[in-house]
Order: C-alpha cells, then sequence, then structure tokens
C-alpha cells in the first residue's frame, strides 16, 4: 500500500517543502523546499563546492551581532539586521583575518587602526606579524621600527602616516626610523630614479653590495677652532661636513697670519656632532709650514676621557702634543677624515 499524501511527481518536489520532524528555522532539523532553498545542521560536503551568491559566516546561530565574516558582490543586511560590505569582510570583537604558512609563520589583517595614525570615518588596514608588540612610547614616526614593510600603490599618496613628497608608486622600506638618525633604505620602482637599485633617504645612491654608488648628503659649512692657542691670528679659517648615519666626514682649513703663544695642549673642534667615546679616534692632519718637528703629516686624537665634538690633542709627524707656541705667523692647517659620531 502506497503513501496517499504523494511528495514526489516522479523527481519533481509537489509539496511546498518536506522537512524533519523536529525542524525550526536557525535551530534545529532539517528543510528543503520546492523553490531550491534548504537549511541544514551540520553538512559534510564532498568535492568541491561552488557558491554563486552571498556567503555568510556566524559565530554559532545567525542571529543580530553573530555575523563574523561574509563574501558578497555586493553590500547589504541579512535578515537579521547584520550590514555586510562588498567583497570579503570581517566583523565582531576579533576584527581579524590570520594567515599561516607551511613553517608556521602567521600574519594579521587588524581592522583597528593604531594610536599613530590619525582616527578618519574609514580607518585603514594595518598588516602586522602576529606577536609583534608596538612600544608603548611610539607616537607616529617618532622612534618607530619598521621591519619589512612593503608599500605599492597606484598613485602617490598623501595620509597623516605618509612621508611628504615622497612618491610611493614601487619601493621597498627597511631598516628603522630613529629620532634625528634616519637609517632608511628605499628600493626604487622606476630604474630612471636609482640605476644602481637603492636609494637612500637622503638621495644617495648604493649599488647592489651596498657600496656607495653616488652621494646624496649635502655639505655644511662650519667653523673650527683650536683652543689654547694664544694669541694666534687667522686670515683662513673654515670647514665642511656631512654625515651617513653614525659616519661624520669632515674637512677643516687653517691659515695663520698671528702666531700663537702657550704651553697647554692645542685641542680642536670640528663639526658640530659628538665624538663616540667608547674608544679613541684619530683623524690625519697635514701641518705645514709650521717649524722643525710640526711639519708633516700628523692628525687630532679624541680620548675616552673626553666629552662632546672636541678633539683632545693636535699631534705632530713624531707625535706628540703641539702647543700655542708652536703655531706660527706663516703656518697652515688641514685637517681631514671620518669619524664614528654618538648616538
Amino acid at each position: 500500500m502506497g503513501f496517499r499524501n504523494a511528495i514526489l511527481g516522479g523527481v519533481t518536489l509537489i509539496r511546498e517543502a518536506i522537512q524533519s520532524q523536529n525542524f525550526l528555522s536557525g535551530s534545529t532539523g532539517w528543510q528543503i523546499k520546492a523553490d531550491g532553498n534548504a537549511e541544514f545542521n551540520n553538512v559534510i560536503i564532498r568535492g568541491g563546492t561552488v557558491v554563486g551568491g552571498t556567503a555568510l559566516y556566524y559565530n554559532g546561530a545567525p542571529a543580530l551581532g553573530n555575523l563574523i565574516m561574509s563574501i558578497a558582490a555586493t553590500a547589504g543586511t541579512d535578515p537579521y539586521g547584520n550590514a555586510y560590505v562588498a567583497g570579503v569582510g570581517v566583523y565582531g570583537t576579533s576584527d581579524k583575518v590570520t594567515v599561516r604558512n607551511s613553517a608556521g609563520d602567521t600574519a594579521v589583517l587588524r581592522a583597528d587602526a593604531p594610536s599613530g595614525i590619525a582616527a578618519s570615518a574609514s580607518p585603514g588596514l594595518v598588516l602586522s606579524r602576529a606577536g609583534d608588540v608596538t612600544p608603548a612610547s611610539v607616537t607616529e614616526f617618532d622612534d618607530t621600527f619598521i621591519r619589512g614593510v612593503y608599500v605599492r600603490t597606484s598613485s602617490p599618496v598623501d595620509e597623516p602616516s605618509s612621508l611628504e613628497g615622497v612618491d610611493y608608486a614601487s619601493m621597498m622600506m627597511s631598516g628603522r626610523f630613529h629620532g634625528s638618525d634616519p637609517q632608511i633604505i628605499l628600493h626604487a620602482g622606476d630604474p630612471a630614479d636609482a640605476p644602481n637599485g637603492f636609494i637612500a633617504l637622503n638621495g644617495t645612491i648604493l649599488d647592489a653590495a651596498g657600496g656607495i654608488a653616488a652621494y646624496g648628503a649635502p655639505w655644511t659649512a662650519f667653523t673650527p677652532v683650536l683652543s689654547n692657542a694664544g694669541g694666534a691670528t687667522y686670515s683662513t679659517r673654515t670647514g665642511v661636513w656631512r654625515r651617513w648615519g653614525d659616519d661624520i666626514e669632515f674637512i677643516a682649513y687653517f691659515v695663520l697670519t698671528g702666531a700663537g703663544s702657550g704651553a697647554t695642549a692645542l685641542t680642536f673642534t670640528g663639526p658640530p656632532v659628538d665624538i663616540d667615546r667608547s674608544m679613541r679616534q684619530f683623524v690625519s692632519a697635514h701641518l705645514e709650514a709650521l717649524g722643525a718637528g710640526n711639519t708633516g703629516f700628523g692628525g687630532v686624537l679624541a680620548f675616552v676621557s673626553g666629552s662632546g665634538p672636541v678633539w683632545d690633542r693636535l699631534r705632530n709627524p713624531t707625535n706628540n702634543s703641539m702647543t700655542g707656541a708652536d703655531l706660527t705667523a706663516t703656518g697652515i692647517i688641514t685637517v681631514k677624515g671620518r669619524y664614528r659620531a654618538a648616538i
């Protein structure tokens, strides 16, 4: 004896729907409708899956506030009042998507902007490695450490966090911002901008091995000083210097017109950048027309016990400390070299 209340006409469902006895929408059981809609619980799908419309994912039963992810061609609102965005959206308290590679490394896409970026109606997205901790004292680019950041846009950006006047069309950042001592290398996308591959922040072009192929740091004038020189006078007393990170390059030039005096050791003040005192440092000097024993190649010496930009001794070719009395009216002194600055 067959069913009197038929549900199929051949292979066609002729009833509005079939469902389990305990079916309750959004809660228990299952249902298949004649219009193609269906609802199941704990479904296992074997093989490939093709989704031709909007996909919504919930934390638990679908309800207002439980939407955690959406994939949709256009923005909309689900039946429970949850608004979703066009494309891929992530919602809820986590506000993140975590990706993991085969080595177990993870990266997190967060939807909350860091405090260093000005608030806006549409906060930016920040990609950071899971577990990275930003120091509490970091504010914008003040002592901010940047690791492995790649910036690529179709046009120059004008954001509060961008570098003024920099075209970010295609460049790799590495190194760090550190107060007044920036150490960032930019990889230019346009070979015409950097034929050797890399541009330092101040415009210096580096070759593939990291050597300097073209200089960008400007020379800055300064007035060198010989202290303890007595009444020495000069027709020329000038100098120039430039900085490469913690490396200071300089030239100082003196032409005397009046002799010095005194028995105290001469000191030399060069560029206005403090000398690193973790070890002794020495820069060469050429001494001309200063009399017997004081003409030839000597140098200036910085002691560990010294301070600031002052070189503690001017040494003659026999490594003796020169005094004001060694300065003659026709003397010429040239000091040229590089030293490591205090950080």
